[in-house]
């Protein structure tokens, strides 16, 4: 697990780079700003969408401001 700035992920997402955008963010904090490329999964639905992830592309999390979130979704995705 690696912690990238936005100006990699705003590179990564330039070059179409194969990798899946996780924006653990909440319904209201979307209804303000969504990606279209991103999968929305809140964190308590990580475990249900777990199968459906491919494990051989990378995940990039991300969440509001603090990283907490896409913090505490990549230690589990990492224990799984």
């Amino acid at each position: 697990m690696i912690e990238i700035s936005f100006s990699t992920l705003k590179d990564k997402m330039d070059t179409k780079e194969n990798f899946i955008l996780m924006d653990a963010r909440g319904k209201k904090e979307l209804d303000i700003f969504a990606l279209k490329i991103a999968l929305h999964i809140t964190l308590v639905y990580i475990p249900k969408f777990l199968t459906e992830l491919d494990k051989k592309i990378p995940i990039v999390v991300m969440c509001r401001h603090t990283g907490v979130r896409s913090l505490l979704v990549c230690r589990y995705l990492v224990r799984q």
